[in-house]
């Protein structure tokens, strides 16, 4: 016998069965079979690690997983991340392990991507992703202005700290505890009260944990002053004097020690052409003396430089100036 309805139903993909005819009327059972259930959730991703900041090159791995919603209807084709890394499992769930890319610096996403079957045939399966942000950041700087490397700086001098630090490119920020420390606070004093060599060291410090560092290396030593005496101050042209160079430093820093070198504005031989400083007690406890021999060979008026090297202890700045006349 015909049954339109049945007909109907078969044509909208269900099945519809009589049950029995009573004097009350029809009852009717709908059956929705699975096979040509339709998906209502999508497939998931879950991400088990998050992103941040991190360094170049540093290696920083990844978990994932991706799940079906119902593996007999959308079964899982594949769970892919961003760099192409697949996870592997049953057609319920797929675990996997990739890796960030930190091999330039920038600020990048990471993504993972589920695909599962479509339960059309010949429709593409629903698709869901997860994904976080991270940044690759280049570490922090420090610099250093006083103390400079290699800077010679008079013993009790008032010298100032100055330094300053900063952050990485597409770094987080510094850190707010220590984010840039040296010895002393920047724009603080520094201990110049004992002569000798030290090292002023400044370390900065990012929020992701990145250090950068800078030292210089500085002498404080004992102030010093040169002078210079030539006996005769006037004499004929070829004619020596002898010239004497005088060092002194502050109270109880002891005779400067080290060599004095000479010059004249004008034609003229030293011998020797510096001398060693030696102790000079006649003159103080904190004085020390040195000649040499000078001979104009032109006529006139010549200023004589005496100028001072110095050495570890003391300073070698200052010089002296005296005239000879021809």
């Amino acid at each position: 016998m015909f049954d339109p309805f049945r007909r109907v139903a078969r044509r909208r993909g269900w099945w519809l069965a009589v049950a029995g005819v009573a004097s009350a009327g029809c009852a009717l059972f709908l059956y929705a079979p699975a096979a040509l259930a339709k998906r209502a959730i999508p497939p998931t991703v879950m991400l088990y690690t998050d992103g941040g900041t991190f360094s170049l090159g540093e290696v920083e791995q990844t978990i994932f997983g991706c799940y079906s919603s119902n593996s007999m209807v959308a079964p899982l084709v594949s769970c892919v991340d961003s760099n192409g890394v697949a996870g592997t499992g049953s057609p319920s769930s797929m675990v996997g392990s990739g890796q960030l890319d930190t091999s330039v610096l920038g600020r990048f996403k990471y993504t993972v991507t589920a695909t599962d079957a479509s339960s059309d045939p010949g429709k593409t399966g629903a698709t869901a992703t997860a994904s976080f942000t991270y940044a690759v950041a280049a570490p922090p700087t420090a610099t250093i202005k006083v103390p400079a490397d290699g800077g010679i700086y008079n013993a009790t001098q008032v010298l100032d700290a100055s330094y300053k630090c900063a952050e990485g490119k597409f770094g987080p920020g510094l850190s707010t505890s220590n984010g840039c420390a040296g010895p002393v606070a920047d724009g603080a004093q520094i201990d110049t009260n004992t002569v000798g060599q030290y090292s002023f060291s400044v370390n900065a410090t990012s929020q992701d944990l990145q250090t950068g560092a800078a030292t210089s290396t500085y002498t404080v030593v004992y102030p010093t002053g040169t002078a210079v005496v030539c006996d005769p101050d006037s004499v004929a042209v070829n004619q020596a004097t002898t010239c004497t160079a005088t060092l002194t430093t502050q109270p109880h820093a002891g005779a400067p020690t080290g060599t004095v070198g000479f010059s004249s504005s004008k034609a003229g031989s030293f011998t020797p052409a510096s001398c060693t400083l030696s102790p000079d007690t006649g003159l103080g406890a904190d004085v020390s003396t040195c000649s040499v021999s000078f001979t104009p060979t032109v006529a006139g008026s010549q200023k004589i430089t005496a100028a001072y090297g110095g050495d570890s202890v003391y300073h070698g700045t200052s010089s002296g100036t005296t005239k000879v006349t021809t």
